[in-house]
């Protein structure tokens, strides 16, 4: 591991120490890929065809043979429209201990609050049903706002570590499990979130809309 000395001996010390992950602020990466453009001489036709991109703060990169590869997002970060950041996958995994929730979505980008969609255990969730004296089988039994009462209580519950405006205010849910072959899963099991927020595109929009509206009425 080595230490820039200053930012106007960068260039000096990346030629001595030739680093293969460098770790800085989004100015220095800028000024690596600047330099390296300026060193380049990329013709105006290959820079149209491929633009600078500007590093995001929460990107990772390392250097091959004089040139930056992006590796990918170090965290994947919620920011709320209040400004709040909320790590999805943390709080996911923490709702997830629930045995009510077999899968969840967390989302809540530009958004006033966090909220969150998931998929239900049907063991747990013909148990809730029966306690409510509901139709487990109905779908529409799912959202009902005496079923969402307690979903909602239950996540705060499992949310409790993390900070209040991490805590779910929403909710959607379904019982269809997310899958491999339906898309929304990788490989690797990993949530695919853009495809997921796709797929539930009306749910969501439906589910803050009312909640900002009981907002109001209790206002």
């Amino acid at each position: 591991m080595a230490y820039a000395r200053s930012v106007a001996l960068l260039a000096e010390d990346l030629k001595t120490v030739r680093p293969t992950v460098l770790i800085s602020v989004p100015r220095i990466h800028e000024r690596v890929v600047g330099k390296l453009q300026e060193s380049l001489a990329v013709p105006p036709l290959k820079s149209r065809l491929f633009p600078p991109r500007r590093l995001s703060i929460s990107e990772q990169a390392d250097m091959q043979d004089g040139r930056i590869r992006i590796r990918g997002r170090i965290k994947e970060i919620i920011v709320t429209s209040t400004g709040e950041k909320v790590p999805p996958g943390d709080l996911e995994l923490a709702i997830a201990v629930d045995p009510l929730f077999a899968q969840v979505l967390v989302v809540g980008e530009n958004r006033p609050f966090i909220g969150c969609v998931a998929v239900v255990n049907p063991v747990e969730w013909r148990r809730l049903a029966a306690s409510l004296e509901l139709d487990a089988e109905a779908d529409a039994s799912l959202n009902l706002p005496a079923v969402r009462r307690v979903a909602l209580t239950r996540v705060a519950a499992q949310a409790r570590n993390f900070a209040r405006c991490a805590t779910p205010r929403a909710i959607f849910l379904t019982r269809a499990a997310w899958t491999v072959e339906s898309t929304l899963m990788t490989p690797t099991l990993k949530l695919k979130r853009s495809t997921l927020m796709a797929r539930f595109a009306v749910e969501i929009e439906s589910m803050y809309r009312t909640e900002v509206r009981q907002a109001k009425v209790s206002a």
